[in-house]
C-alpha cells in the first residue's frame, strides 16, 4: 500500500504534495513502511492523544467527502462503468477553498479569515462551546482564605 501511495504523490501529473502533518492514532497500522516513507518525505506524524481527536478528524473529512464526492458521483454516473473521472483530483484546491468559505459557530468568522489573521500575528478568541449554568472563571465566586473547608472521604480514599 505504501507504494501505491509514493506512486500516486510522484505522479507529475498529479496536484497532491506532500502533506506537513499526519494525525494517526496510536494503533499498529503506521508503524512500519507508512512510517518511513512519511518521514522520508518530511511529514510529521503527530499521535493522537485521544480518541476524540481522531474523531474529530474523521468529521472533518466526512465534511469534506460530501462536498467533493457528490460532484464526483454525478460525473461517474454519466461515463461508462469502465472509466472512472478524476476531475476531482484536479480541482482538490477549489474544493477546499469552498470547504473553507464556511462560517463557523465558535469564533464567528470563515476558517480561510483565521489563518490569514493568524498568520499576521492577531489573535482568535473563540466562544465556549457549552453555555455553563454557572459562574465561570472571573465571574465565580471564590472561599475567602479564613475559611476552613472539611472533607468527607468514604474509608480508604485518604489512602494513597
Amino acid at each position: 500500500m505504501a507504494r501505491e501511495i509514493r506512486k500516486i504523490y510522484d505522479d507529475p501529473n498529479c496536484p497532491f504534495s506532500w502533506a506537513k502533518v499526519l494525525i494517526v492514532d496510536k494503533g499498529t497500522e503506521y508503524i512500519s513502511e507508512y512510517r518511513d516513507l512519511f518521514l522520508r518525505h518530511g511529514v510529521r506524524i503527530q499521535y493522537a492523544k485521544s480518541k476524540q481527536s481522531v474523531a474529530i478528524t474523521k468529521q472533518d473529512y466526512q465534511k469534506f467527502e460530501k462536498l467533493v464526492f457528490f460532484h464526483q458521483n454525478a460525473i461517474d454516473l454519466y461515463l461508462p462503468l469502465t472509466n472512472r473521472s478524476r476531475e476531482w483530483v484536479v480541482s482538490l484546491h477549489i474544493n477546499n477553498d469552498k470547504y473553507n468559505d464556511f462560517l463557523t459557530k465558535l469564533i464567528h468568522i470563515l476558517p480561510n479569515e483565521a489563518v490569514k489573521k493568524s498568520l499576521e500575528g492577531e489573535k482568535i478568541f473563540a466562544d465556549p462551546a457549552v453555555k455553563h449554568k454557572r459562574p465561570i472563571g472571573y465571574d465565580e465566586h471564590l472561599l475567602l482564605s479564613n475559611v476552613k473547608v472539611r472533607h468527607l472521604l468514604e474509608s480508604g480514599e485518604l489512602e494513597g
